[in-house]
């Protein structure tokens, strides 16, 4: 195991661990006031499919334990997309066969350091909570972009994550339910991360142009050039977030709203269809409250909130 200058005291490895990649970094010292260190990040593919069509751990394990090799973390904090109840990881919609896990425990025996796991939005909410927000909201609602869409829910100045755990799954709050309701990977239809996460709104485009669209930015890059269809799977993402938002802010009446995640960079693509969508169904007293925040450096907002996680 590396040793390393004296910055680094009883380090952290951060991971934000997504449908697609994995994203790591070494974080401390932590101290009581002000912004710890933060390593530089690094981002890895993951053949998370095996053969047999379900994600196997065992590849995040063989990365974890060569990362833990490489920075000489003595603790780790993980956001992971799914579901947890007190700690279990009762399902992951994008990464299929992943049910009913005590994901720490299991981790923490193969690592053999301690492993704190929480969802991955509600750490993104933690780290936006904390070094995201110029104004430092205690109630806040954190909307996270990427392979599907999460969410978190900071409430007094504390994550707020329900009786079982399951709170701010805003991702499958449902925003359709018309003939144009997509089946989600949590098995109900309509749901918000059907339409307004990334790989939502590459099917969009897909089934508006009849073609196929690779990824995020090529489809970015094409609604900025003014392809109909692109700018059509912007449009129909934001109006959804901004329904889902007048949802929360009707429940909650919170209407500062933070917007972070990888799929955030196209945010600008979505903001008028949302703003739109907030003014139709936001009650009268609220149209005019919302306290939208756009995050910067939304990639690394996962990471600080597993530093937080894990006691940073």
């Amino acid at each position: 195991m590396k040793s390393h200058p004296s910055p680094w005291i009883d380090p952290i490895l951060a991971v934000d661990v997504g449908g697609t990649f994995v994203r790591s970094a070494l974080v401390g010292p932590c101290p009581d006031r002000g912004t710890p260190r933060m390593g530089s990040p690094v981002k890895v593919a993951l053949p998370w499919l095996g053969d047999n069509g379900k994600a196997d751990l065992g590849v995040l394990t063989t990365h974890l334990r060569s990362r833990i090799h490489e920075t000489g973390a003595t603790r780790v904090g993980i956001g992971f997309p799914g579901f947890f109840d007190r700690g279990l990881l009762t399902a992951s919609p994008n990464l299929p066969g992943l049910n009913n896990l005590p994901l720490a425990d299991d981790l923490s025996r193969a690592l053999g350091l301690p492993v704190a796991v929480e969802n991955d939005a509600n750490c993104a909410a933690l780290g936006i909570h904390r070094f995201g927000t110029p104004s430092h909201q205690d109630d806040l609602v954190v909307w996270t972009l990427g392979t599907g869409v999460g969410g978190g829910l900071i409430l007094g100045g504390k994550l707020w994550s329900g009786m079982r755990g399951m709170a701010g799954e805003l991702g499958h709050l449902t925003v359709e339910d018309d003939d144009l309701a997509r089946l989600c990977g949590c098995g109900g239809h309509g749901c918000l991360e059907t339409v307004a996460s990334v790989s939502g709104m590459l099917r969009t485009y897909t089934e508006a142009s009849g073609k196929p669209c690779s990824d995020g930015l090529t489809l970015y890059k094409a609604a900025l050039r003014g392809e109909p269809h692109a700018q059509l799977a912007f449009e129909r993402g934001g109006a959804a977030l901004g329904l889902a938002m007048s949802l929360v802010a009707k429940t909650l009446d919170i209407a500062t709203m933070a917007v972070g995640g990888g799929g955030s960079d196209g945010f600008a693509l979505m903001r008028p269809a949302l703003e739109a969508a907030w003014h139709t169904h936001a009650l009268p007293p609220q149209r005019e409250r919302l306290d939208l925040h756009v995050v910067a450096e939304p990639d690394r907002m996962g990471l600080w909130g597993a530093a937080v996680l894990a006691g940073c």
